[in-house]
């Protein structure tokens, strides 16, 4: 996948505007998201504004479906995140990509993270963190894509949950 790193000084512009525009910041998640020294796994998208699993709650495939019309996006992740290929290499970046690209990319790599736990093994460093955000510069619309999934007996069953917010 092609990529940008944005300059630290746009990252923390875009992140601040990301949080303003869907971020919920009274909670008590966000509260407990902020302030590291109580991380208790908290992410963003915890907080959400006017979140509703009906409402906004879609297939990993919907959600690189919706991505695909955007040729540049951005995507970036929870700061405490680490153990891949952005988070560790780009701390607390923000990277500027195509939206079809990055889709299938995530998608991918949740699939072959399953693939992988079907045979006793797990991917030791993917490229991507497993919740990450995606926007644009309209700021009307984010996606992310969780670590969450359905609640199944098999992984051949396993669907991944993400969120197309609009």
């Amino acid at each position: 996948m092609k990529f940008a790193i944005i300059s630290d000084d746009r990252a923390k512009q875009l992140r601040e505007r990301f949080i303003a525009e869907f971020i919920d910041k009274d909670t008590e998640n966000y509260r407990k998201y902020y302030n590291k020294s109580t991380y208790g796994g908290r992410f963003l998208w915890d907080s959400l504004k006017n979140y509703s699993a009906e409402k906004h709650c879609c297939k990993q495939e919907q959600a690189a479906e919706f991505l695909e019309r955007f040729d540049r996006v951005y995507f970036m992740w929870d700061f405490w995140r680490e153990g891949t290929v952005f988070a560790d290499e780009y701390p607390n970046a923000v990277i500027k990509t195509s939206g079809g690209e990055l889709g299938r990319l995530a998608v991918s790599e949740w699939n072959a993270e399953i693939e992988a736990e079907k045979h006793d093994c797990y991917i030791e460093h993917p490229q991507l963190p497993s919740d990450i955000y995606v926007f644009d510069d309209s700021f009307s619309w984010c996606v992310i894509f969780t670590h969450e999934s359905n609640d199944c007996d098999s992984l051949d069953d396993i669907i991944r949950f993400c969120i197309i917010y609009n």
